[in-house]
C-alpha cells in the first residue's frame, strides 16, 4: 500500500472565517494597515527610541579616577603631598608611582570589562514584526512607536506593552514582570474598568515572551513607559551598598589614620618635654606617618582583584567593578530565582536525533519546526508529514485543529515509526470530518488512499 498526503486547500472562503469570529478571534483578512511610514518617523523623532534608560557609559577617564576614591588612597596622597613639600622627592615619586600603578591597572580591567558588556548587551538586537503601509515586515524594536500595530506568534519577545485587538489561543511568560512561571491566557478584549494594568488579560508587557498561540496588538506605551521600564527607573533610584572589601579597606585605613594620629601626638609630646625643636619634631612626625602607611597595600590588592578577574573572565563571568570580584569569589552557593535570572529564558536547538540514532545539527535556533524539517534529509515521510502537518496547523480553523492536535501528532509518530497499518487505524475517525469540510469548501487534510 502506497502512502502519500493529498494536496491542502489553503484559500479560506471569506464568509467561513467571519463565522468563526469570536472575542478571542477577529478576521486576520481586516487587518488595519497599521501606522504610515511617515506617521512613525515623526512619532519617533517625537518621543525617542523604544529602548530602556540606561546610565552613560563610562569614559576611560572616569573609570582612572574612580581608582582614586578609597580613603587608603587619600593618606596615600597626603604622604606623598607632605613628602613633597618637605623636599623629600624620593618618598614622593615612590608614593606616586604606587598610586599609578594602581591606577593603572584598576582602569584596564575595569574598562575590558565595559567594553565586553557593551558588546554582550549588542549580541541579541531585539526585532519586531509589524504592520506598516498595510504591509507586515520586520524591523528594529528600538524604532516601534505608539500606535504600531505588532504581530504576535510563539516564540516572540514582546517589543513593547501592547494592547490586543487579535488573540488565538494566546498565553505569554509574564515570570520577568511577575516571577510566576505559569502561562498567563491573553485575549483581545477585556473588561479595563477595574482592574490593574497587571490584571487586564489584553494586555501584554515588554520584555515577555509569547509561549504559544497568536495574534496582534497596538503599541501603547514605549521605552522608560513600559511597565519593565518603570521597574528599572525604580532601581535606579536605589542607593547601592559598597561591596564587602571596600568596607574593610574603609575600617583598616581609619584604624591606621587613628593609630598614627596617636603615634604622632605621643611624639611630639615627648620631645616637647625634652626641649627637641618644633622642626625636628615635624620631621620626626611626618617620617613616622609616612612610615606607618603600607604604601604597596593597594597595588597588592589591585594585582590580586586583576588575577581574579581574569581567571572569572576565563569562566565567561564578567565583572564591572574590580572590588566586586572579592563579593563574588567569596561565594560557596548562589540561591536565584529560576530560569531568566542567570540565563536568557529561552531553548535553542542545536542537534535533532533521528529515528535511526544518528544526530543532525541545526543551525535555525528557536524555530524547532524548520529545524525537524532539516533534519529529515533525505527521509521524505517525515519532511512530507512534517511539512504538511505546520501548513494544516497555520491554514485551518482552530476549533478543529485544537480538537486534532492531539491525533495528528499520533497519526505523525506512527508513519515515522513506518507503521502503516496503525497510522491508517487512526486517521480513519478522522476521514469523515475532513471529508465533510472538504464538501463544504473548506480546508483539511486528507490521508491515505
Amino acid at each position: 500500500m502506497q502512502n502519500r498526503f493529498s494536496a491542502l486547500q489553503t484559500d479560506r472562503p471569506r464568509s467561513h472565517e467571519e463565522h468563526y469570529a469570536t472575542r478571542d478571534r477577529v478576521d486576520p483578512g481586516h487587518v488595519p494597515p497599521g501606522l504610515t511610514t511617515a506617521q512613525a518617523r515623526a512619532r519617533l523623532a517625537e518621543v525617542g527610541r523604544n529602548v530602556l534608560p540606561q546610565s552613560a557609559p563610562r569614559s576611560v577617564v572616569a573609570v582612572f579616577l574612580r581608582q582614586f576614591l578609597s580613603p587608603l588612597i587619600y593618606i596615600l596622597l597626603a604622604a606623598a603631598a607632605v613628602s613633597l613639600a618637605l623636599g623629600d622627592l624620593k618618598d614622593a615619586l615612590f608614593i606616586g608611582a604606587v598610586l599609578l600603578i594602581n591606577g593603572v591597572i584598576g582602569t584596564a580591567q575595569e574598562h575590558t570589562a565595559d567594553k565586553a558588556t557593551v558588546a554582550l548587551g549588542k549580541m541579541e538586537q531585539p526585532r519586531a514584526t509589524v504592520i506598516r503601509d498595510g504591509v507586515q515586515q520586520e524591523i528594529d524594536a528600538s524604532t516601534l512607536v505608539r500606535g504600531d500595530l505588532v504581530v504576535l506568534e510563539a516564540g516572540s519577545r514582546m517589543p513593547a506593552d501592547l494592547e490586543l485587538t487579535y488573540a488565538i489561543d494566546l498565553q505569554c511568560d509574564e515570570s520577568l514582570l511577575t516571577g510566576e512561571s505559569l502561562p498567563v491566557r491573553k485575549l483581545s478584549a477585556c473588561d479595563t474598568s477595574n482592574a490593574p494594568g497587571s490584571d487586564r488579560q489584553c494586555l501584554t508587557f515588554a520584555g515577555t515572551v509569547v509561549l504559544r498561540g497568536r495574534g496582534h496588538g497596538i503599541v501603547g506605551a514605549t521605552g522608560a513607559a513600559t511597565q519593565i521600564g518603570r521597574i528599572a527607573r525604580e532601581l535606579g533610584r536605589e542607593s547601592i551598598s559598597q561591596p564587602p572589601l571596600i568596607l574593610r579597606l574603609q575600617r583598616f585605613s581609619r584604624l591606621i589614620a587613628g593609630a598614627v594620629g596617636v603615634a604622632v601626638a605621643l611624639l611630639v609630646l615627648v620631645g616637647m618635654l625634652h626641649g627637641m625643636a618644633l622642626r625636628e619634631l615635624f620631621m620626626m612626625s611626618v617620617g613616622l606617618a609616612v612610615s606607618a602607611i603600607p604604601e604597596v597595600l593597594p597595588v597588592a590588592i589591585s594585582v590580586a582583584l586583576a588575577i581574579s578577574m581574569r581567571r572569572m573572565a576565563k569562566a565567561h563571568v564578567i565583572v564591572r567593578k574590580m572590588p566586586a570580584v572579592e563579593s563574588l569569589g567569596s561565594c560557596t552557593k548562589i540561591a536565584t530565582d529560576k530560569t531568566g535570572t542567570l540565563t536568557m529564558n529561552g531553548l535553542v536547538v542545536t542537534d535533532i536525533r533521528l529515528p535511526d540514532g544518528t544526530a543532525v545539527s541545526c543551525d535555525v535556533g528557536h524555530d524547532l519546526g524548520q529545524c525537524t524539517i532539516r533534519a529529515a534529509g533525505t527521509n521524505e515521510v517525515i519532511r512530507d508529514i512534517e511539512l504538511r502537518l505546520r501548513r494544516y496547523f497555520v491554514t485551518s480553523e482552530w476549533e478543529e485543529r485544537k480538537a486534532s492536535l492531539r491525533q495528528h501528532v499520533a497519526i505523525f509518530e506512527a508513519i515515522r515509526a513506518q507503521d502503516v497499518a496503525e497510522a491508517e487505524r487512526l486517521t480513519r475517525p478522522h476521514l469523515a470530518r475532513t471529508e465533510s469540510m472538504a464538501a463544504q469548501g473548506l480546508p483539511g487534510i486528507a490521508a491515505f488512499d
